[in-house]
């Protein structure tokens, strides 16, 4: 996020020029992690619908981050591109305050998914006996809920905005829809990687203990909601960074154009996630497959037909 203006209205003085060799690698890269994150999210909620076992309680907050994704990816990464091209001067459209609410709706969806995930992992490790009456069908429908009307009230509040972000409110923004959310999902990842070493030293006192089978299960499920907290954490610290940076230093913050590159990197997290479920889950990996399988063999049969034709 950075100051945004048209040539000649109040905010020019604000207004800092993209070079096109700048230009360039941002909205290339931006292009290509948009058309992967529409296309692997869509893969992504198709394998949970294709595939029956995939149908779990845990599944319905990856439904809806690979929503949040898919809106970051189809609606973020375009508008975030025409917003270079202002930038540049090559266009004259402000889409400053489109591309604000699009990020917050999609980053705080994100954030607050990937809490559900952890209190969800939190549970199904360190209570997995209380797992089924705790984490219903009911109540993750009820929480999903929540989660996206309190971003969509969050993201119609920046519209209000003017064209300028101040450095205080870019700061601000960031750290409540990113910064406290990532505090409470560490606290919960910190109780469940305690919880695992307690469990393992237990397992070994005891090999014939009736719980291995379910621990195993629940811990890999849990360092596999890790990963993607891991990666979706890394693709946007960089912008919390830029948001201090913003706030200390906004003249060395205008000078660098170091927004370009934490937003683009932060595009790119949305294309992370469904790789990282086909790698550490057999059943996503095997519904991938054949969707791919199911592609190829049409192809062919749609090319015997034309030969046939022919």
């Amino acid at each position: 996020m950075e100051n945004s203006s048209l040539p000649n209205d109040e905010c020019f003085q604000n207004f800092y020029v993209i070079s096109s060799s700048a230009l360039i690698p941002a909205i290339t890269l931006s292009i290509l992690s948009g058309v992967a994150a529409v296309f692997l999210n869509i893969l992504v909620i198709w394998a949970i619908y294709r595939n029956s076992s995939l149908r779990s309680v845990t599944n319905y907050w990856v439904i809806s981050l690979a929503v949040a994704d898919l809106l970051l990816g189809s609606l973020g990464v375009p508008v975030w591109c025409i917003k270079l091209f202002h930038k540049a001067r090559l266009i004259f459209t402000d889409v400053h305050n489109l591309f604000t609410c699009i990020l917050v709706l999609t980053l705080f969806s994100s954030s607050l998914n990937l809490l559900a995930l952890s209190y969800d992992r939190f549970v199904g490790v360190t209570l997995p006996l209380q797992y089924p009456s705790r984490i219903t069908p009911t109540r993750c429908g009820q929480a999903i809920g929540i989660i996206w009307v309190s971003s969509c009230l969050a993201a119609i509040a920046t519209l209000k905005s003017k064209c300028t972000v101040r450095a205080q409110g870019h700061f601000l923004l960031f750290i409540g829809i990113f910064g406290i959310p990532l505090i409470f999902i560490s606290y919960f990842y910190f109780r469940i990687f305690k919880e695992a070493r307690r469990q393992k030293r237990l397992i070994r006192i005891q090999e014939a203990c009736t719980n291995q089978p379910l621990f195993r299960k629940e811990n890999k499920a849990a360092m596999t909601v890790a990963l993607v907290i891991g990666s979706f954490a890394l693709c946007w610290l960089p912008s919390l960074v830029d948001a201090v940076i913003h706030l200390f230093a906004p003249a060395f913050w205008g000078e660098t154009r170091l927004y370009l590159g934490t937003t683009t990197l932060a595009c790119f997290s949305s294309v992370i996630n469904p790789i990282l479920y086909s790698v550490r889950n057999r059943a996503f990996r095997n519904t991938f497959r054949s969707f791919f399988m199911c592609t190829k063999l049409n192809r062919r049969s749609s090319v015997s037909v034309i030969f046939n034709h022919a």
